[in-house]
């Protein structure tokens, strides 16, 4: 009977890290996203440097034009994916040693804390 219980409590504490494991993982894919969507801005704004670049050095001015409107098509583009995703403040982790799972802040797109929420 005791080696029942016993057997009870571990799985239950097994189970318990088990979920924290998978909530850990799960958070980590999600911030990872967080990650590679930076990623792809920084590259967005390269692009986009480049073009105003190659727009400098060109000699005639229809084809100047037509690159520079195309790069700042991109930055503009670029701020407005920059400014929708989660600031890495809001997604960092709390370090509190009495916790025994992982939570994640609140995350919240940087514009959001310039503009007052919106009330339809």
């Amino acid at each position: 009977m005791r080696a029942g219980m016993l057997d009870q409590e571990a799985g239950g504490v097994l189970k318990k890290y088990l979920e924290g494991g998978n909530t850990a993982i799960n958070d980590g894919q999600r911030l990872n996203g967080f990650g590679d969507q930076r990623t792809l801005v920084t590259v967005l704004f390269t692009i986009s440097m480049f073009f105003a670049g190659l727009a400098r050095v060109l000699r005639r001015v229809s084809i100047r034009l037509v690159f520079l409107i195309f790069s700042v098509l991109v930055v503009a583009n670029s701020a407005i994916q920059m400014s929708a995703l989660p600031s890495a403040q809001s997604c960092r982790q709390p370090q509190s040693s009495s916790s025994s799972s992982i939570t994640i802040g609140s995350v919240r797109p940087v514009w959001s804390w310039y503009l007052p929420p919106l009330s339809w």
